[in-house]
């Protein structure tokens, strides 16, 4: 089912609190079992070799293959929480502007969900890639 406007806004606004708007994630494209999502690349994301932390692509990965399950069965169906994840540094980083994630729901279960994400550069060159579980858990965590 592909995410409604308010959804959509929804999910945008959960990127833009707590660490992940520090992460500086933006949300792109969504629709059924697909998230993408974007990071401009500035100074604070560095390690002190002058490449992008791997820290930052992992937290990219996470949030948006996230968002991706919550494409599936409705965001306010159920919270997914990571319950595995494992990711592939492929390319360096120096020079990197702009890190872009694509995340596809390989499988969307009762209970648990599988995500690949790819992180690209602003070339369309591949970074890293993540096999991710989530845990679909009904939406009655406290706030």
């Amino acid at each position: 089912m592909t995410p409604t406007p308010e959804e959509v806004s929804k999910m945008t606004t959960i990127c833009e609190t707590g660490f992940t708007a520090y992460s500086g994630i933006k949300v792109g494209k969504l629709a059924e079992g697909y998230a993408e999502g974007v990071v401009e690349v500035q100074e604070h994301h560095l390690n002190p070799r002058g490449t992008i932390h791997g820290g930052l692509l992992y937290v990219l990965t996470d949030t948006i293959g996230g968002l991706a399950t919550r494409t599936v069965n409705g965001m306010d169906t159920f919270v997914p929480s990571t319950a595995s994840s494992s990711i592939s540094y492929l390319k360096p980083t120096i020079g990197t502007k702009k890190l872009i994630a694509k995340a596809n729901v390989i499988k969307f279960g009762r209970r648990l969900s599988v995500v690949q994400t790819n992180v690209y550069d602003e070339n369309d060159t591949l970074l890293a890639t993540s096999l991710s579980n989530y845990a679909n858990i009904e939406h009655k965590v406290n706030k």
